[in-house]
């Protein structure tokens, strides 16, 4: 396979992800890190499955808390890889609601005697977000007696004092179980007290609906926010993001943004399967643009920890670089520590020259 700049993507045979692939359905012309992601990538999603059916067993009926309001692919990705589990599962989705339409008197209309609280997975556990955080912390003490399960999360607290009193605070609630991403995340959650398990992040979950195909060239795909470790000016000029302005978003994108809009009007007493299509809807659309994103490259360059899982899903070689507090490396390390087709490097400078090697 030819070797092109950074940058510079394989346009020929671009296609929209449509969710319906196989994941092996193109081994025969696969590249070698193709074939390879089975083994990895099909243990953790199997990881995944294992542990959510454990924590859900008895379960039927969710409130599902902290759909993503915004265009991150990997918060989109672990929506859409909730909504699949939990349909595949016979779980049905009574209310949904996030920081911005919670209301404490509508959920406990919606939420069953036999049903469950189920906070969306991600990076946001701690103080890094207060928006989400918060609402976490309203459900926890507004619900004290009814079944909670956290789903995958990272866990950081920029201030100590605030992590001690929030983890006290949760390991009090006799039935919330928190699902931590990382072996750090574990130790700081069961060293609270909270009843905490590990479990990989929920995107794997949608393997088997990524198709991958062989591409070329270096992705660098970097941060630009508030978990950036390095400035932005030492990216190459090709750089990219998973923000996309709406203004900036095909066609199909803005339909779904339009949806959205017009049900998100309409506010949390609308027929919850409509609020769960419109959503699901966009953030299928937003996953489908990353994959695309992803998808023309050989070999990707990244700071974000769903840019790893994605462009492994998809057969990519990665160059991984830390976000600004080691969520990135401390998931290769408990996870994909062994992966042959993940590489580390200190900053995104030093990743392109590794990824310019071969």
């Amino acid at each position: 396979m030819g070797r092109r700049g950074i940058g510079e993507p394989n346009h020929s045979g671009s296609r929209p992800f449509t969710g319906s692939e196989s994941a092996n359905s193109d081994a025969g012309g696969a590249s070698d890190a193709t074939r390879q992601r089975s083994s990895v990538m099909l243990d953790l999603a199997s990881a995944v499955a294992t542990q959510l059916d454990s924590c859900l067993a008895d379960t039927r009926r969710v409130v599902l808390v902290g759909y993503p309001e915004h265009h991150n692919v990997g918060d989109n990705a672990i929506w859409v890889a909730t909504i699949f589990y939990l349909r595949s599962r016979g779980i049905a989705v009574t209310h949904l609601t996030n920081h911005r339409l919670y209301d404490v008197a509508t959920v406990k209309r919606k939420l069953s005697s036999d049903a469950a609280l189920l906070l969306l997975g991600g990076g946001n556990f701690g103080d890094l977000y207060p928006e989400s955080q918060q609402l976490r912390e309203a459900i926890v003490g507004d619900f004290p007696n009814t079944t909670i399960l956290q789903m995958p999360q990272s866990v950081y607290f920029d201030e100590a004092a605030t992590r001690d009193a929030t983890l006290e605070r949760f390991a009090a609630h006799p039935r919330l179980t928190v699902l931590a991403r990382d072996e750090q995340s574990l130790r700081a959650l069961s060293g609270a007290g909270l009843k905490s398990r590990l479990c990989p992040d929920v995107a794997h979950l949608l393997l088997p609906s990524l198709h991958a195909r062989p591409g070329s060239g270096t992705l660098v795909l970097a941060r630009a926010d508030k978990e950036r470790a390095h400035p932005t000016d030492v990216y190459p000029s090709s750089w990219k993001d998973w923000d996309m302005a709406p203004r900036d978003a095909p066609e199909q994108i803005r339909r779904a943004l339009r949806l959205v809009s017009i049900v998100s009007r309409l506010g949390p007493s609308t027929e919850v399967k409509l609020w769960q299509h419109c959503w699901t809807t966009f953030a299928k659309v937003s996953l489908a643009r990353g994959v695309r994103l992803i998808e023309d490259y050989e070999t990707v360059v990244t700071d974000r920890l769903h840019g790893v899982i994605i462009s492994r899903m998809l057969g990519r070689r990665v160059i991984a670089v830390d976000n600004s507090y080691g969520k990135v490396f401390g998931y290769l390390d408990t996870w994909l520590r062994h992966d042959p087709w993940i590489e580390r490097a200190p900053d995104h400078s030093t990743a392109i020259a590794l990824a310019l090697q071969n």
